[in-house]
């Protein structure tokens, strides 16, 4: 697994759990556009792209569990 800052692994257990940016916003008390920031950061280290995909990723990485 690439090494994911520990707001990364935050966004994307987050993005698994089906929070949408404003509800992960609200949980990790930063602004949606810091998410926003996260997210495409996890995408482009992790090429995985858009939520289903990252959700996909977390799981087969055992980051979360089904």
């Amino acid at each position: 697994m690439n090494k994911l800052s520990r707001q990364q692994l935050t966004v994307l257990t987050l993005i698994a759990s089906c929070l949408n940016t404003k509800e992960i916003a609200a949980e990790m008390a930063i602004s949606p556009k810091t998410v926003e920031f996260h997210r495409h950061a996890l995408q482009l280290k992790l090429r995985v792209f858009g939520a289903v995909a990252l959700t996909k990723y977390a799981i087969r990485e055992g980051i979360v569990k089904l």
